[in-house]
């Protein structure tokens, strides 16, 4: 991945995939001057490429972070506007989870917001929750005082122990996790530690429990190097300003992970945060040597796809599952085992569905 300035695009030229996303990356990650080149470029678009543009930065998630500005020309307002809307959306998606978190409390049903607060000021495509108290009083607390429906549950949610639940006038799905993390469910004593080292956090004047700083990456990296394959912009940007507030304990961080069996995907994981530190802002993240030493690659190795930073699968994504499986039989974690080893047949049960009937639905 070779650096390179921010030019601006003739309107009369499409963009490719890789620098709809190196626009969005400079918005997003680059320092002040390069953001100033960035945004001087935005009004050179032609319509098509705007949309495109808005379109990929909905899927990063970085809409707000990357248009929203204190003072718009003509030109940029109408991606100032889009930006406020969203900005809009991410505040009712707030209120809504405050509201289901004060109430789930109040019954005895201990929660913590994973995943969903980590973009702010974006927000994702749904509302993530993480609880260990029994099922059926959290559904009865969801059905019986929000009015909320249950989603069918595909082979995964149910390995995985979640649920999604529809909630009127919500557009966004809640999606809730049973005590377990994971592609397969195959982390029990991660949701836990979770649970019992939550932290309050304020957003838009609200207070939440949200996981330490500790078990953000390693949620992110479950997500990323784990199940998705794939990184968002928001990731790399959450995770950069994460560490470079201070408040990771890389000691900590290594503990957890090497019990929970992934502590090379998070190195990788941070490694990979790094150097896009580094391609935009021009310094990298201060890591610890043991970080580097016990990560598998960098972002030599990811490139742009079907809209996202790809992974590789074939051997790293694969080598890093084995590594997990591995670590779970050492343990005796046979219960962790035998959930990571149901991931391969549901995985090839997807890809015949998907060549099938052209989706994978009812399997992830």
């Amino acid at each position: 991945m070779q650096r390179r300035a921010c030019a601006c695009v003739p309107h009369q030229t499409t963009m490719s995939e890789n620098e709809f996303i190196h626009f969005l990356s400079v918005l997003s990650l680059a320092n002040d001057r390069l953001r100033g080149e960035a945004q001087a470029c935005l009004e050179d678009l032609d319509v098509e490429n705007s949309e495109t543009l808005l379109s990929t930065a909905s899927t990063h998630h970085v809409v707000v972070r990357a248009f929203e500005q204190p003072e718009s020309s003509a030109v940029m307002s109408r991606f100032a506007s889009v930006a406020a809307a969203e900005r809009a959306r991410a505040l009712r998606a707030v209120d809504r989870l405050y509201e289901m978190c004060q109430v789930l409390e109040e019954n005895d049903c201990r929660v913590c917001v994973i995943k969903s607060l980590d973009h702010w000021p974006d927000f994702g495509t749904d509302l993530d929750l993480l609880t260990c108290a029994p099922e059926e009083t959290v559904v009865g607390v969801m059905t019986d005082l929000f009015g909320a429906s249950i989603e069918k549950p595909t082979w995964s949610d149910r390995v995985a122990r979640k649920l999604n639940f529809r909630m009127p006038g919500l557009p966004e799905l809640v999606e809730i996790h049973f005590g377990r993390l994971g592609q397969a469910g195959e982390n029990a004593k991660l949701a836990d530690r979770i649970l019992d080292r939550r932290v309050v956090r304020e957003v838009a004047g609200k207070s939440l429990w949200v996981p330490a700083p500790e078990e953000r990456i390693l949620l992110a990296t479950l997500q990323r190097l784990y199940r998705h394959y794939y990184v968002r912009i928001c990731d790399i940007a959450n995770t950069k300003v994460l560490i470079e507030s201070g408040g990771v304990d890389f000691d900590e961080l290594r503990r957890a992970a090497k019990r929970a069996g992934i502590w090379p995907g998070v190195a990788t994981y941070l490694r990979l945060v790094s150097g896009y530190a580094h391609h935009y802002g021009g310094r990298h993240l201060e890591l610890p040597r043991r970080v580097w030493l016990a990560s598998s690659f960098g972002i030599e190795k990811v490139y742009a796809n079907a809209g996202f930073l790809r992974l590789p699968l074939f051997p790293q994504g694969t080598q890093l599952y084995v590594r997990q499986l591995i670590r779970a039989m050492r343990r005796r974690d046979a219960a962790g085992a035998i959930r990571l080893g149901l991931i391969p047949p549901l995985a090839v049960a997807a890809n015949i569905r998907f060549k099938v009937s052209g989706n994978e639905h009812g399997i992830w």
